[in-house]
């Protein structure tokens, strides 16, 4: 079963991973990989997931932009996605916002 992103909880959640992760090591990048759970909202009926999961990036990429600080270096954001980007919009993953917002470096 995947998290349910639509839910406050779930994202802080994950926020708190990532940055817990990030300031503990020092690493020049990280991965999100929702190609591997790529339902992460009950997207049939939730057609605001995309601005959900837009605001996710926002902040974790302010962790990450505090990490940078703490580490002296630039950390890079790579995403992994399905192959269209019109079905992961489907599913909630603004690959276009993304890239416009230079909120991710790198998307598989």
């Amino acid at each position: 079963m995947n998290f349910e992103y639509a839910v406050k909880e779930v994202r802080q959640k994950m926020l708190d991973y990532i940055e817990e992760q990030i300031n503990r090591y020092d690493v020049y990048g990280i991965e999100l990989d929702f190609q591997r759970e790529i339902v992460c909202f009950d997207y049939l009926d939730n057609k605001n997931c995309a601005e959900i999961m837009n605001d996710f990036m926002r902040e974790a990429v302010k962790i990450i932009k505090n990490a940078e600080n703490i580490h002296g270096h630039e950390i890079k954001i790579a995403v992994r996605l399905q192959r269209d980007i019109e079905q992961n919009l489907i599913y909630g993953f603004d690959a276009k916002t993304w890239d416009k917002e230079k909120l991710v470096d790198i998307i598989v």
